[in-house]
């Protein structure tokens, strides 16, 4: 019995030290240890980093006044981090390597910024809330912008467009109410700046607007089927916008603190009035256009939100062109709560606008052309001085309500013989052969 023991031991032995001798050599655990921790930590002047073997990351910024290097000890500094929220930091110059950037949401004290040379993008919401940021030079190489890049960049007033850049996304300059020209590069193939208004190359979405330079009355292209998120926001100057029959879509915020707006008509086709959602709240498209006297909503309306009228406190009347059935179908908010949900009393009492329904809104005239014929010419001027001298006399001046704004041309809220010379002046420029459109001949006076 002890020899079968014995046997079996040394059998048991022999094979796992075949087994052994089969497996593959299994490497030390300190060198797996080792691979993972491959960097060094170090500090620069206002910033920490971690040095790999070939590239250096950022890891958190401790500065007021801060240039990161391109290189450290030879290796590239090719990532930044730790950015957000940072109320120190003043002045950065961040490292010719880096190809995109880390975010910078709500850096609230950042005034002056140098971008990479070699940066390829600017993505969603990068510099939101940079509150102290007033003017900023994208580099050549980069080709993307994204949805809210520079959103609320409240002391912002220039912004190039370089060449390359071949997509802006919605917001990318809302809420930038100092905003006084958004310099597009004349080589850039991808996008057109006129009048102060921002639009893609076939002029069918208006991008966003640089709200010093629009003026007290604007005229969208008919081109344009959309407007973007935010795309008028802060426009204080703008009072009167004729919006064209082709749009079809308004983004979220659209007219957001647009101050001055008295009254304006959403044509036929538009089906919602949204929200641009942000942290905690959202931008109503006309919320805080405290002027606002007047809309007239298309019967294809189906939503709005609770801040869609958010801080309108002028507000009087709402024309609808559709029946009371077809209001019902909808709810549309305004201060205290949905119109169509309270009694007629109610309304009243709490000084709620009045609804009017089945309302026809009326064809909008471009600025100038009072006879509707296409062309601003002695024609227009005469008509306008018949119906200036008999309103002066306390007649009927028999014009519509959408030539009373055509023929606003130095939108001072009337029309009289002051905007008549208006008219006959671009008449006499454009007939010798001058480019610019009406808005544009009235801006450089």
């Amino acid at each position: 019995m002890k020899k079968v023991r014995f046997l079996s031991v040394l059998t048991a032995c022999a094979m796992l030290c075949g087994m052994a001798a089969a497996m593959p050599e299994i490497p030390e655990r300190a060198s797996l240890v080792a691979s993972a921790e491959e960097y060094t930590k170090g500090t620069g002047e206002g910033f920490t980093y971690l040095c790999y073997d070939d590239h250096i990351m950022i890891t958190s910024i401790t500065g007021a006044e801060v240039v990161i290097p391109d290189e450290i000890d030879g290796i590239p500094v090719t990532e930044v981090d730790g950015c957000n929220y940072n109320t120190s930091l003043i002045s950065l110059t961040l490292s010719n390597n880096l190809e995109s950037l880390p975010d910078f949401y709500r850096c609230e004290n950042l005034a002056t910024l140098i971008l990479p040379e070699n940066l390829k993008s600017i993505n969603d919401g990068t510099f939101t809330e940079c509150t102290s940021l007033t003017n900023i030079t994208i580099p050549d190489s980069v080709t993307y912008i994204g949805d809210g890049a520079f959103e609320y960049c409240r002391s912002l007033t220039t912004i190039n467009i370089p060449a390359n850049v071949q997509t802006i996304g919605d917001g990318a300059f809302g809420v930038c109410e100092n905003l006084e020209w958004i310099k597009l590069s004349p080589d850039n193939p991808y996008f057109i700046y006129e009048d102060g208004i921002l639009m893609n190359a076939e002029k069918t979405t208006l991008i966003a607007s640089a709200p010093k330079a629009v003026s007290e009355i604007c005229t969208i292209p008919e081109t344009v089927t959309r407007i973007g998120d935010l795309a008028f926001s802060c426009c204080d100057l703008l009072r009167k916008l004729q919006i064209p029959n082709s749009v079809t879509s308004i983004g979220g915020g659209a007219f957001f603190e647009c101050e001055s707006l008295t009254e304006i008509s959403i044509p036929e086709g538009v089906t919602s009035l949204t929200d641009v959602p942000t942290e905690g709240a959202g931008y109503g498209t006309f919320a805080y256009c405290k002027n606002l006297r007047k809309i007239c909503l298309p019967s294809t309306i189906s939503e709005t939100t609770y801040r869609t009228f958010e801080g309108c406190q002028s507000l009087t009347d709402i024309y609808f062109a559709g029946t009371e059935e077809e209001w019902d179908a909808i709810t549309i908010y305004c201060s205290d709560g949905g119109l169509n949900s309270v009694t007629e009393e109610y309304l009243i009492s709490y000084d709620f606008p009045t609804i009017h329904y089945n309302y026809i809104p009326e064809p909008t005239l471009p600025l100038g052309n009072l006879n509707g014929d296409g062309v601003i010419d002695a024609n227009d001027a005469s008509m306008l001085l018949v119906a200036a001298a008999a309103a002066g006399s306390g007649g009927d001046h028999g014009l519509t309500e959408a030539q009373i704004a055509a023929a606003d041309l130095n939108a001072d809220g009337q029309f009289d013989a002051s905007d008549a010379s208006l008219i006959l002046m671009y008449a006499a420029y454009a007939g010798a052969g001058g480019e610019l459109d009406l808005a544009g001949f009235l801006a450089q006076l």
